[in-house]
C-alpha cells in the first residue's frame, strides 16, 4: 500500500515513460499528456489526504499502475488518427458540396437557437438561486417541464462535438465563414441547457474539445483568421474561467464541503476536477464498488437485451470522478471494465481506420471529434449515458459509412 504522494510519483513516472516512448507518434494528442500531468502532479504539491478520503488514504500500487496504463491506452484510436494526420498538409472544402453544407449549417444554427431560447428562462432562474440551492432543488424537482420540447432542447446541447466540427469546417472556405460566429455560439448551447442543473462540466469539456480540434485544423486556417481566433479565445477563455470559478465559488466556497474549510473546499471543487480520478478509481476496485448493473450509465444495454435493472445506492465514492473506467467497473466488476474498455478502443479504432482507408476525410473527422469528446469527458465520467443521446450517436457513427466526403486533404505523401 502506498500514500497519495507515492501514488503521484508512480503516475508521473508511467505517464512520463509513455510520453517518451510515444513522442514520435504523437501529433494532435500531445496536449493530452498535459492533462495527465495536471492529474498526476497534485499529490506532490498538495496534501491530497485533506481533499480525497473515501474508505482509506492508502492505495494499492497495482491499481494505481493499472489506472495509469488505462489512461494511456485511451489513446489507441487517437494514435491511429495521428498516424494518418502526420501526412496531412491542409484540409479544404469541395466546392460542389457548398450548398449542402450551407443547409446543414442553417439547420444546426436554428436548432441551437431554439435550444438557447427555450432553456434561457430556466437557466436565469437557476442563476438567481445560486449553485448550491439549485443542487438541493433539483434533488426533488426540476426547473424544466417534463415534455418532448425539453427532451429535444437538452438533446441539442449534446450535439456539441458535431457543432464544433461544423464550426471549423466553416472556416475553411470564404463562402462559409459568414456562418462561423453563429455556429460557434450554437456549440455553446450545452452551457445554457445545463445551467438549470448548476453543471460546470461544459465549461471544461467544450474548451478542451476546441483546443484539440484547433490543433487539427490550424494548418488549414489562414494566418489572419488564426490571429482573430487566438484573440477571441483569450476573451472567451476568460469568460469560461469566470463561469467555472463563479459556480465553484457558490457550490464549494460559500457552502464548504463537509470536513473542509472554505479554501480547501474551493481547491477540491476546482483542481479536484482533475486530481481525484486515480484515487476514486483505486478505491472503486479495492472496495469492489460494483454490481450496480447497466441501468445507471448503459441503459441501452438493458433495453436491447432485456436485462433487468438492479437496485443500487450511491455514496461519495460512486458520485465522484473516477473516469469512465471506474464506471465501467461499477457495472459488474472486472468483466465490464475489460469488456467496455476493449469495445471502446476497438470500435473507434476500426471505424477510424475504415474511413482513413476509404479516404473519406469528413467521416474520419466526424468519428474522431466524437471520440475526442467522449475521451475528454471520460477523464471525469462516462458522459453519453442518456438513452436518447446514446441512440443518437450510435446512429451518427453508423451513418458515417454513408456520408459524402465533402472535404479534400493535400498530403505530404499522397500514397500513404
Amino acid at each position: 500500500m502506498i500514500t497519495s504522494h507515492s501514488a503521484s510519483i508512480l503516475l508521473l513516472f508511467v505517464f512520463g515513460v509513455c510520453y517518451l516512448a510515444l513522442k514520435k507518434r504523437l501529433a494532435t494528442s500531445k496536449v493530452y499528456f498535459v492533462l495527465l500531468l495536471i492529474m498526476g502532479i497534485a499529490g506532490i504539491v498538495l496534501p491530497l489526504d485533506r481533499y480525497v478520503h473515501y474508505y482509506s488514504t492508502l492505495y494499492n500500487a497495482n491499481y494505481i499502475l493499472l489506472f495509469a496504463v488505462l489512461m494511456v491506452m485511451t489513446l489507441i484510436p487517437w494514435l491511429r488518427f495521428d498516424k494518418e494526420y502526420c501526412y496531412w498538409n491542409t484540409i479544404s472544402v469541395k466546392d460542389e458540396y457548398l450548398g449542402i453544407l450551407k443547409i446543414i449549417f442553417i439547420i444546426n444554427i436554428l436548432l441551437g437557437l431554439f435550444s438557447v431560447v427555450y432553456s434561457l428562462p430556466y437557466a436565469l432562474m437557476a442563476l438567481s438561486m445560486g449553485a448550491d440551492d439549485v443542487r438541493l432543488y433539483i434533488s426533488d424537482a426540476s426547473f424544466y417541464p417534463k415534455n418532448m420540447l425539453t427532451t429535444i432542447c437538452v438533446g441539442i446541447g449534446y450535439l456539441t462535438p458535431i457543432q464544433i466540427l461544423l464550426f471549423f469546417i466553416s472556416l475553411l472556405h470564404t463562402k462559409l465563414r459568414k456562418y462561423s460566429i453563429l455556429l460557434f455560439l450554437t456549440s455553446l448551447s450545452y452551457l445554457v441547457t445545463m445551467l438549470p442543473y448548476a453543471a460546470r462540466d461544459g465549461f471544461i469539456f467544450i474548451p478542451l474539445t476546441y483546443i484539440f480540434a484547433y490543433k487539427v485544423f490550424s494548418p488549414s486556417i489562414p494566418q489572419k483568421l488564426k490571429r482573430k481566433i487566438r484573440i477571441s479565445a483569450l476573451v472567451i477563455g476568460g469568460i469560461v474561467l469566470f463561469g467555472v470559478l463563479f459556480i465553484s465559488y457558490q457550490r464549494f466556497y460559500l457552502n464548504a464541503k463537509s470536513g473542509m474549510n472554505s479554501f480547501d473546499s474551493m481547491i477540491y471543487g476546482t483542481w479536484g476536477y482533475f486530481f481525484q480520478q486515480p484515487y476514486v478509481f483505486e478505491q472503486t476496485i479495492s472496495y469492489d464498488a460494483s454490481d450496480m448493473g447497466f441501468g445507471r450509465r448503459f441503459e441501452i444495454i438493458n433495453m436491447l437485451f432485456d436485462v433487468p435493472k438492479l437496485n443500487y445506492t450511491l455514496d461519495s465514492l460512486t458520485t465522484s470522478f473516477g473516469t469512465m473506467y471506474a464506471e465501467f467497473y461499477n457495472c459488474y466488476g472486472w468483466s465490464t471494465l475489460i469488456g467496455f474498455s476493449f469495445f471502446y478502443y476497438a470500435s473507434f479504432y476500426f471505424l477510424l481506420k475504415l474511413h482513413i482507408i476509404r479516404r473519406n476525410y469528413f467521416s474520419t473527422l466526424l468519428v474522431f471529434i466524437i471520440y475526442l469528446y467522449y475521451t475528454i469527458s471520460g477523464l471525469f465520467y462516462y458522459k453519453m449515458y442518456i438513452l436518447a443521446v446514446t441512440e443518437l450517436y450510435l446512429v451518427v457513427l453508423a451513418s458515417s459509412v454513408f456520408f459524402k466526403n465533402v472535404l479534400t486533404v493535400t498530403k505530404t505523401n499522397p500514397n500513404e
